[in-house]
């Protein structure tokens, strides 16, 4: 799976799009439960290892709306959900490192 973000196309389980999305742009924080990356997506249900990742893990959960076109498999990101304990703004740098990057199936 590819993911294409501001232009550019990475592969879904690289470091180098974990280091794209922690210097992302500040996102606005809602009430609800924290600061995982979770992309929905018409692909096949892929739930990257920490390993695989090289990061650690934590519950919580941020969404990210994609499009997957069927035919080239790329994803789009459309929008970003950051939903946490704290109504308050947060950057993905403050996130202290902890963020799931899954691919689901809708």
């Amino acid at each position: 799976m590819m993911i294409t973000s501001q232009g550019r196309t990475y592969q879904a389980n690289s470091e180098e799009l974990f280091r794209v999305f922690m210097q992302n742009e500040t996102v606005v924080v809602e009430k609800g439960s924290g600061v995982s990356l979770v992309f929905e997506t018409d692909a096949l249900f892929t739930k990257l290892s920490e390993e695989q990742v090289g990061i650690g893990v934590d519950p919580n959960i941020l969404r990210i709306k994609a499009k997957t076109p069927a035919i080239t498999g790329e994803l789009f990101i459309e929008s970003v959900e950051l939903t946490t304990k704290v109504g308050d703004h947060l950057s993905p740098t403050s996130m202290n490192g902890w963020i799931i990057i899954t691919l689901l199936k809708e």
